[in-house]
């Protein structure tokens, strides 16, 4: 389960997770998270993402991988 809070003070997208991100969620956490960003890729700049990880029981390497790619997705946008 993915939860996503933006700030605009601080102008960042804290994400919590939440669960086990094997195979099947982390695809249904990285849909979720790729619209978020679209959305406030489009709008903001600078943006920061964080990622709150302290519920989650288990980390599949593609969650690895959508972590990577968030992380390169806004590094373009700065």
């Amino acid at each position: 389960m993915l939860e996503c809070i933006y700030n605009e003070v601080s102008n960042q997208l804290d994400c919590k997770f939440i669960g086990r991100m094997d195979g099947p969620h982390s695809k249904t956490a990285e849909t979720e998270l790729n619209n978020k960003l679209a959305d406030l890729l489009e709008k903001h700049q600078d943006l920061n993402v964080a990622f709150n990880l302290s519920e989650v029981e288990y980390i599949a390497s593609v969650f690895i991988r959508m972590c990577l790619a968030t992380a390169k997705q806004v590094k373009e946008n700065a």
